[in-house]
């Protein structure tokens, strides 16, 4: 079943860097407002996109060098990565059409 898979340090290379398709990569904190906001929308665009695009979560607070490897410097970003390379990035809150259009409309 779709949805927002957790991710780990030991798991990136494997889930992210060797995946076939793309990987949507959404750093967040369970203490952070709008990363939670966002989750909801990210696991409604897990649903959407099943088979087409791979989407992990990332706990900010448990995987700091994730964070500092990707320049991640805030909550919660949202990183795009095609044949294991990051090409698109938000961050903040963006409602789920706003995700949809900067980051999967060019996937169809």
């Amino acid at each position: 079943m779709p949805g927002l898979a957790p991710l780990n340090q030991e798991a990136f290379e494997s889930q992210v860097r060797q995946a076939e398709l793309p990987v949507l990569v959404a750093f967040s904190a369970s203490r952070c407002g709008p990363c939670q906001q966002v989750r909801g929308d990210l696991t409604e665009l897990a649903e959407e996109y099943a088979g087409r695009v791979q989407f992990y979560s990332v706990d900010a607070g448990l995987d700091s060098d994730l964070m500092v490897n990707y320049g991640v410097i805030g909550l919660p970003a949202l990183i795009l990565f095609r044949a294991g390379e990051p090409v698109k990035r938000i961050t903040g809150y963006r409602p789920k059409h706003a995700v949809e259009k900067a980051l999967l409309a060019d996937l169809e």
